[in-house]
């Protein structure tokens, strides 16, 4: 019963503040140069920047890697409610399964996303 209630608070609090972010892209010329290419790319974040990329990227159609864990499951629904697609799987359980719905992703022609510092940290080191 948490999932839900907590699933849809997040979701209606990142409706509420999305619109009051502000921010810049650096680099935007590499997103319209790999929109206008019409090819499937990665996308990588730090883990700490994924309030403001739910917001920045929603309705794209993105497949996200989401953990299988209780924090996956509400994260998962808040995340495809705001338009993303999600493959579960995370570092530590369901790795092989994770990526490989993101390969058939990008083999289908999606983007897809991920985050390249784990939740343990240490932030903004990209784990292999």
């Amino acid at each position: 019963m948490q999932i839900p209630v907590i699933a849809s608070a997040v979701y209606w609090v990142i409706r509420m503040i999305g619109p009051t972010l502000h921010f810049e892209v650096v680099g935007v010329h590499n997103a319209i140069q790999i929109r206008s290419s019409g090819e499937s790319c990665i996308g990588a974040f730090w883990h700490r920047c994924i309030f403001p990329a739910a917001w920045i990227w929603r309705k794209r159609g993105i497949t996200v890697l989401n953990t299988v864990n209780f924090d996956g499951q509400w994260t998962r629904r808040v995340i495809e409610r705001l338009g993303f697609g999600t493959a579960q799987g995370s570092s530590t359980r369901g790795a092989i399964e994770g990526l490989t719905a993101m390969a058939r992703n990008l083999e289908a022609g999606t983007h897809v996303a991920l985050t390249i510092d784990g939740p343990r940290g240490p932030r903004f080191v990209a784990k292999p």
